[in-house]
């Protein structure tokens, strides 16, 4: 338990509800929580706290979603943290372009569950080091 309070996490989601429950799921496993709206908010967050990881809700419209990843690419010390997103569909043009940007891990909303999550979460950040995971 001791490495996972040192990672922390950021959390973009535009309903504050959703944010609140990812929140505790994560903070209940002893990461430091970081929530933020997907607008210029997460990046006031990602650039001033330097997450290790970012959990990304892909809602409508999807577009914001992407254009958050561009900007997370460019700010010092966060081009190579890893994403998991949270996305209603499977498969679609987004995803691969969601990938291009660095995505590792995706979770369908439909499919969601908070032990797939936590364990998306361990996952990530215990391979965020690792070559070729970038």
């Amino acid at each position: 338990m001791f490495a996972a309070q040192t990672n922390r996490v950021l959390i973009v989601d535009e309903e504050p509800e959703f944010r609140k429950t990812l929140s505790r799921v994560l903070g209940n496993e002893g990461y430091d929580i970081q929530i933020a709206h997907p607008d210029n908010e997460a990046m006031l967050a990602a650039g001033e706290q330097r997450p290790d990881l970012v959990v990304l809700e892909m809602g409508r419209p999807r577009s914001a979603g992407l254009r958050f990843l561009r900007a997370l690419r460019s700010v010092p010390g966060c081009s190579h943290v890893p994403v998991i997103l949270l996305t209603s569909q499977e498969r679609n043009a987004d995803m691969d372009e969601a990938r291009k940007l660095g995505v590792r891990d995706h979770l369908v909303m439909t499919q969601f569950s908070t032990r797939s999550l936590r364990s998306a979460v361990r996952s990530n950040l215990r391979n965020k080091s690792e070559p070729g995971m970038n």
